[in-house]
C-alpha cells in the first residue's frame, strides 16, 4: 500500500517538475509585521538576497551566507525546501508562478517573505 502511495505522488509530482523553467531567481524578504518580537533577531539574515538556481524540475536555494538548501516541487510552478537551525525549522516554499519564496519558522511562526527581482 505504501508503495502505491509513493507511485502516486511520483507520478503526480512529474508534471509539476516538467512546468518549472530553468533559470536564476533572487528574492529579497521582508519580515511579516504580525511577527513575534523573537523573530527580531532573524531579520538580518533574511533580509540579505537569496538565489534560487532552477534546473530539470529540482533548485538549489543559496542565501547571501552561502547556506544552501535543496528544493523538490511539492505541486504545480512550487518548489519547498526545509533548512533546520538549532531547535528551529524553516520551511521554504517557491511559487514560480507568483514569483514569491516565503519562510515560515515550525517552532517560533517567524514568517519572511518576498518577490524576485
Amino acid at each position: 500500500m505504501m508503495r502505491k502511495t509513493f507511485l502516486l505522488l511520483m507520478l503526480l509530482a512529474a508534471p509539476a517538475a516538467a512546468q518549472m523553467p530553468d533559470g536564476s531567481y533572487t528574492f529579497n524578504l521582508l519580515p511579516d509585521p504580525n511577527n513575534m518580537t523573537s523573530c527580531i533577531g532573524l531579520e538580518p539574515s533574511f533580509q540579505r538576497p537569496f538565489t534560487l538556481a532552477m534546473a530539470g524540475g529540482t533548485g538549489t536555494l543559496t542565501s547571501d551566507g552561502g547556506i544552501s538548501i535543496q528544493m523538490t516541487p511539492s505541486g504545480p510552478n512550487r518548489i519547498h525546501g526545509v533548512f533546520e537551525l538549532s531547535l528551529e525549522r524553516f520551511d521554504y516554499t517557491v511559487d514560480l508562478a507568483a514569483r514569491t519564496l516565503t519562510v515560515v519558522g515550525n517552532n517560533l511562526g517567524c514568517k519572511f517573505s518576498g518577490k524576485a527581482g
